[in-house]
């Protein structure tokens, strides 16, 4: 072999070393080429489905501060309820029917611009369970004395009724107080009390001892039983000082006016069920 021949034949040697590296790497590619299409297409598919529900995300929050926004907006300044009634009368010709409207005072008037406090005070209370004065033991009926700024409380465990002023750090007691009993300064399990301005007295749900008692408020000394053998559970009284009061095991409501001995029902008279008479 000549000099010439040989210098050719080592260029080409160099020549095809060289390029060796890329045509493997070429065909590596290509071996691996649907592999990377298939990892390609899909990260294009997460990138897309993470940017959707994003989206939609958002617009929800933005239609439930909407919504929330449009009803806060529609509150009225005051409302009006109107009660229709059917009476039907049926002969054995003919029926008849008659429909009266009657209109009801509201009962609240809502300003537009009212607006509740999300978070609430405490009034009464808020020292843990006992019976010291700034404590209370299962409280259940409470009555709200606005013009005295106070609050009665049935202080049910504790067999009692507290008042507590507004803003006070405790309470006094107006009625009971002592160990539960049946004598007319104690008090058994009392599960709500009413004010009765007009006369100065409150009247407490006796509950345990099965009866509704009337303190005086300027002296606690005498307390009266008005009605006896009844297991009081709530009261009211209304603007002619006829007391309401629900009998918890005859299941019935009564109204009790003065000098009434039985009172007369007005829910209820069909005894335990739980339909709606």
């Amino acid at each position: 072999m000549n000099i010439n021949n040989r210098v050719g034949f080592d260029e080409f040697a160099v020549i095809n070393s060289s390029t060796t590296p890329l045509r493997r790497l070429y065909e590596h590619f290509q071996r691996r080429k649907l592999i990377w299409i298939i990892f390609l297409s899909i990260c294009v598919v997460l990138i897309t489905v993470v940017v959707t529900i994003t989206i939609l995300s958002n617009k929800t929050e933005k239609e439930k501060t909407s919504t929330t926004e449009i009803t806060t907006s529609t509150i009225s300044t005051s409302t009006t309820i109107t009660i229709t009634t059917k009476k039907v009368t049926t002969t054995s010709s003919s029926s008849t029917t008659t429909t009266t409207s009657e209109q009801l005072p509201p009962s609240v008037t809502i300003n537009s611009n009212t607006k509740w406090k999300e978070d609430a005070i405490t009034v009464a209370g808020g020292n843990g369970r006992g019976n010291e004065l700034n404590q209370l033991n299962a409280p259940l009926g409470i009555h709200v004395d606005s013009d005295n700024y106070s609050i009665y409380i049935a202080d049910t465990n504790n067999h009692r009724i507290v008042r507590w002023k507004f803003g006070a750090d405790k309470g006094e007691i107006i009625a009971g107080g002592t160990r539960p009993g049946r004598e007319l300064y104690q008090l058994n399990y009392p599960k709500d009390v009413i004010l009765d301005k007009e006369n100065k007295h409150i009247i407490i749900c006796d509950h345990a001892n099965l009866r509704v008692v009337r303190w005086c408020l300027q002296s606690s000394q005498n307390p009266q039983v008005l009605i006896n053998r009844i297991v009081c559970y709530g009261l009211a009284m209304d603007n002619h000082n006829d007391l309401y009061i629900s009998d918890w095991g005859r299941h019935q409501v009564r109204r009790w006016r003065q000098e009434d001995s039985e009172g007369t029902v007005i829910a209820g008279v069909n005894e335990e069920e739980n339909q709606l008479n």
